[in-house]
């Protein structure tokens, strides 16, 4: 019965560990604006619809201050209109990068309290092999799937989370 409990706890840390680093990952990407800074010249966006880079910028700060788990509650932009069907939208991307953000508090938890017992009682730390492994093949399946069907898998992630 001890070995049952042992493979729940690790199972559980591994996929755990997993879920922890997509979505830090999620999250540190959303929230690193020189990402998004540097892409405003690099894909020649500076002139179209008449805005500069500094209007861009604010532009792009905007929408991830909104997208931000503690960000604004109504998005604006500063120099673009947005229809209503628009800002729906983006209400709906703002719920997922909410959802998010909460999953991977909930995760940090989870993988505090479960180490914990894991390591009372256990002392095996098979969760960080394993947890790795996920982190790495879990990742990598999507890209392949990805790379062979981009249209139908774009298709599908939204049919998913709208």
């Amino acid at each position: 019965m001890k070995n049952f409990f042992n493979f729940i706890v690790n199972a559980s840390l591994s996929l755990l560990l997993m879920f922890f680093s997509i979505f830090l990952s999620v999250t540190l990407v959303l929230n690193f604006r020189p990402l998004y800074h540097n892409s405003i010249e690099r894909y020649g966006l500076v002139g179209k619809n008449g805005l500069t880079y500094e209007q861009i910028k604010e532009n792009y700060d905007a929408l991830i201050e909104y997208n931000s788990f503690f960000g604004t509650e109504s998005l604006s932009f500063p120099h673009l209109t947005s229809s209503e069907n628009g800002l729906f939208h983006f209400y709906e991307v703002k719920l997922i990068f909410s959802g998010i953000q909460i999953a991977l508090i909930l995760c940090l938890v989870a993988i505090a309290v479960l180490a914990v017992i894991e390591h009372k009682f256990y002392k095996t730390r098979n969760y960080l092999f394993f947890g790795g492994l996920l982190t790495i093949f879990v990742p990598l399946t999507l890209i392949a799937l990805i790379y062979i069907n981009f249209s139908r898998v774009f298709v599908l992630f939204h049919k998913l989370m709208f």
